[in-house]
């Protein structure tokens, strides 16, 4: 019995270890975050990275920033506030390549290049109850809505599912549960990432493209708000490099809770040279589902 005893001492003993951890010794790098829309200015957030100990990054301040477009210097941004800069003249266009040139003192030169892809009209098909249900709740519609733009290949989309929208200026923060089905196939291999889907068509057929969202409006068709809701249907056409960075982020969202408890390195997509982050574009395309016979928000004020 004392030998064994012994060899349990002995066993605990030697699985500890110090590790020394450093944290200054760790290089910093600059994180640059900026999503451009159409016939808007453009909005630049700089920070650097942040270690394990530190609660907040560190917001760079004096930073020079620059938009050219084809090798024509656009506008120097100003800075708002600490990490935040922006145009005060130029406004985004649509179809247009722009880059951002980024000089923070100690540090190599950064720079990203993308550009706004056209907008994709689109119109609801199909509203009406749903034959799907389950155990806990058969209260679920099937929403179609479908492309005007027949020639849709090799595009990259991003598409929430309904918001709703009460009787006031904000938006409810409750967002409606939904699958996704569509007659084009390479659509259907789509991520989904808290409350929205994002895919890339592969669809070239004559007849418009279609997509069907399957949802379950158990919360929100109840008899007591029914009357004041609506939603908004948004479909964002994205850049190949913001489908690259949001498809990541939704692949560590799938394994930010693993079953062994014991998470994986998993790195964000990132356009930035010598830097982190995201320079991307967007064009969003939005239609109103009403949930009763009355336009409940104008969309004007929103």
């Amino acid at each position: 019995m004392k030998t064994l005893y012994f060899f349990i001492i002995i066993l605990f003993i030697s699985c500890r270890s110090i590790v020394k951890f450093n944290p200054e010794e760790i290089e910093k790098q600059i994180v640059v975050n900026s999503i451009m829309y159409p016939d808007r200015y453009l909005t630049v957030f700089l920070s650097k990275t942040a270690n394990v100990l530190e609660i907040t990054p560190e917001l760079i301040e004096n930073a020079t920033v620059e938009l050219w477009s084809n090798d024509n210097f656009i506008e120097k941004l100003t800075m708002d506030s600490a990490g935040y800069y922006s145009t005060k003249v130029y406004k985004t266009l649509p179809l247009t390549e722009y880059t951002l040139k980024i000089n923070v003192e100690g540090f190599e030169e950064i720079s990203a290049t993308d550009y706004i892809p056209a907008i994709q009209e689109f119109v609801v098909t199909k509203f009406e109850e749903s034959s799907f249900s389950t155990d806990y709740s058969d209260d679920f519609y099937d929403l179609t809505i479908k492309l005007i733009n027949t020639n849709l290949e090799g595009l990259y989309f991003q598409l929430f599912s309904p918001y709703s929208l009460i009787r006031t200026s904000y938006f409810d923060t409750l967002a409606v549960n939904a699958d996704i089905y569509s007659n084009d196939t390479l659509l259907l291999n789509s991520y989904y990432s808290w409350g929205d889907y994002i895919f890339k068509t592969s669809y070239t057929l004559n007849n418009p493209l279609q997509i069907t969202l399957q949802i379950n409006t158990h919360f929100i068709l109840d008899p007591y708000v029914f009357k004041n809701y609506c939603s908004l249907i948004v479909l964002n056409s994205i850049s190949e490099n913001f489908y690259k960075y949001l498809k990541s982020y939704a692949i560590w969202q799938e394994n930010y809770y693993p079953d062994d408890g014991m998470m994986n390195d998993y790195y964000l997509y990132s356009n930035i040279e010598n830097g982190l982050g995201i320079f991307a574009g967007c064009n969003l395309s939005i239609d109103t589902l009403i949930w009763n016979n009355e336009i409940v928000v104008n969309l004007d004020s929103i």
